[in-house]
């Protein structure tokens, strides 16, 4: 768990995965733990290449979501959508278990699971090609 300066700008994300850049105001006294709450002023959607997007304001999130750079930020973003990927790709063994999971998780429309997504394709091409192959 990283140190958190007063006025130090902090990468994070919030509860939907969004990006942010922000100067680290507040943390309550006594609480350092990757689930306690802290609070950025300045805060701005960043993009994967820094470039602030559009401003935010005043933001709180979850210590373990704060990371000294972007780079740091994108890694844990990244190996998470890994973990998800391969969870998602555990739940599907046949071609009805693929069936059922598309009527489970939200593959596509206005607000899609990307990892769902990610997993059903690999785990669709996968299955199809062993039915292919019989």
């Amino acid at each position: 768990m990283i140190t958190l300066e007063h006025n130090k700008i902090y990468y994070f994300l919030d509860s939907y995965d969004y990006l942010y850049q922000g100067r680290f105001i507040e943390i309550p006294a006594n609480t350092q733990t990757d689930d306690t709450l802290v609070t950025f002023r300045d805060a701005y959607f960043v993009d994967n290449n820094d470039n602030k997007i559009g401003f935010a304001g005043h933001l709180t999130t979850r210590r373990k979501f704060v990371f000294e750079s972007l780079d740091d930020l994108l890694r844990f973003v990244q190996n998470n959508h890994e973990k998800e990927v391969e969870a998602y790709k555990a739940e599907i063994n046949t071609i009805e278990d693929l069936i059922a999971f598309a009527l489970k998780y939200p593959l596509c429309g206005e607000d899609p699971d990307y990892a769902a997504k990610e997993a059903y394709i690999a785990k669709a091409t996968e299955l199809t090609n062993k039915q292919g192959e019989r």
